[in-house]
């Protein structure tokens, strides 16, 4: 089971409750383990690094929601331009690490479906920031943990442009 399985599990039941869902599960990718000494899985300083800087990223794109909120964008339109920001940085500051392709690994059409699965998780919480402001920062710190364990094992490439 993938480490962000969890993750995600607590995601959608937090999103459930807020839509007042039932549905609570969602299924996580499972990514095959690549060996520690793999030249696609990147150096743990690498990642600490990375991370340190991603956490910044997001605390700066949290700041730009809110100021968006204060200037009267609503908040749905904020934190689509908030996400975007977010994926977009997290996407090219990724393609600096190493990886295996993970279209050739995992198959082009689960590559394409993951991403279009986390869109999808964007724009559910996007859509509910308009009631609970918190369903963003719950959804990028998700986004990051899961971009975080994936580049850690070797798969940077299932987020990064194609």
């Amino acid at each position: 089971m993938a480490a962000w399985k969890p993750a995600l599990a607590v995601w959608n039941t937090a999103l459930g409750e807020v839509q007042g869902s039932n549905e609570r599960h969602v299924e996580g990718l499972d990514l095959p383990r690549l060996p520690p000494a793999s030249p696609c899985v990147p150096r743990a300083a690498d990642m600490a690094a990375w991370r340190r800087i991603a956490d910044l990223q997001l605390e700066k794109v949290l700041t730009g929601y809110d100021d968006l909120l204060v200037r009267g964008v609503s908040a749905s339109n904020a934190a689509e331009q908030a996400i975007l920001e977010f994926q977009t940085w997290v996407d090219r500051s990724l393609a600096a690490l190493p990886t295996e392709r993970a279209m050739t690994m995992l198959g082009a059409r689960t590559v394409r479906d993951e991403r279009a699965r986390w869109r999808g998780l964007g724009q559910k919480s996007a859509v509910e920031s308009a009631a609970d402001p918190s369903a963003l920062d719950r959804f990028l710190r998700l986004y990051l943990g899961m971009a975080h364990e994936a580049a850690a094992r070797g798969f940077a490439s299932l987020l990064t442009a194609p």
